[in-house]
């Protein structure tokens, strides 16, 4: 792999969901449809991604699966870390079957994130930019 891709978010909650979705739109924000996203996220079999800061994720959203790494956060502020991420075939055999070879291998999942989330993208002093807004189901 030639280039490391990396990830750089910034999450926080909203104390006023209507007046930043009405500023997001004064900028000129488009929003997608709501998808419901399903992420399984897994522990490994020797060490503890909690302790190394590591995530393995898989996320399903309709027919749509991706596998996903996250290495350790190297910028707190923006939660920048090292992202890998696969696509499967389309269909739920694909992530069962890649679930199961993960067990197979002594991955074993650690908690399910049910969510709805909507993009909206906007150019902002003069930079594209994308924001997610997820409704997370309580876990």
């Amino acid at each position: 792999m030639s280039e490391t891709p990396y990830e750089v978010e910034l999450k926080f909650p909203i104390d006023d969901p209507e007046s930043l979705r009405n500023r997001l739109a004064a900028i000129g924000a488009v929003w997608s449809e709501p998808i419901r996203q399903v992420d399984l996220y897994f522990g490994h079999p020797s060490r503890n991604f909690a302790e190394t800061d590591e995530a393995l994720r898989m996320r399903t959203a309709g027919a749509d699966s991706i596998l996903t790494y996250k290495g350790p956060v190297v910028d707190r502020r923006t939660k920048t870390r090292q992202e890998i991420e696969v696509e499967l075939a389309p269909g739920s055999d694909s992530a069962t079957a890649l679930t199961g070879i993960l067990q197979l291998l002594g991955f074993f999942p650690v908690r399910e994130v049910v969510k709805t989330r909507r993009t909206a993208t906007a150019l902002w002093r003069s930079q594209a930019i994308t924001c997610g807004w997820d409704d997370v189901v309580p876990v």
